[in-house]
């Protein structure tokens, strides 16, 4: 990670360094300005070690890095389905109580029916007797 900061560090002062140079003058092509040596410096044991333990650490970091990312990943999908699983179970819970709350309304109905229809006979019958005696009367 060290690396990887420094580097863009490194890259964003180069840009401004180029951006803020002006070039006045082009050089011809062959010129012995463009002309560089093939000859590669060779790092020392320190630089190369130093290059491996940094390579190293970065590895290491993105390594905990994807670790870490995966386990906030398959907790985030964890907690989704458990949710989800709530959220059935509370509309299961709620349809049970509309049913069991629609079946007493429809037997509270039917019973009113039924008294309905009772009271309807009684009346019918009490006004039976009552027109019998009344005609017995004259």
């Amino acid at each position: 990670m060290k690396t990887i900061i420094t580097a863009l560090v490194a890259t964003a002062l180069s840009f401004n360094a180029s951006a803020s140079h002006l070039h006045t003058a082009a050089c011809p092509a062959n010129c012995p300005e463009m002309v560089t040596a093939g000859k590669t410096v060779s790092k020392s044991y320190e630089q190369k070690v130093a290059e491996m333990k940094l390579a190293a650490e970065d590895k290491v970091s993105m390594l905990h890095y994807r670790q870490t990312m995966q386990n906030t990943l398959s907790e985030v999908e964890k907690q989704k389905h458990q949710n989800a699983i709530e959220n059935l179970e509370a509309e299961k819970a709620f349809n049970k109580m509309m049913a069991h709350t629609l079946e007493t309304i429809e037997h509270q109905k039917l019973n009113d029916q039924l008294e309905d229809v009772g009271a309807g006979y009684r009346f019918e019958q009490m006004m039976v007797q009552t027109l019998s005696k009344v005609a017995g009367r004259s």
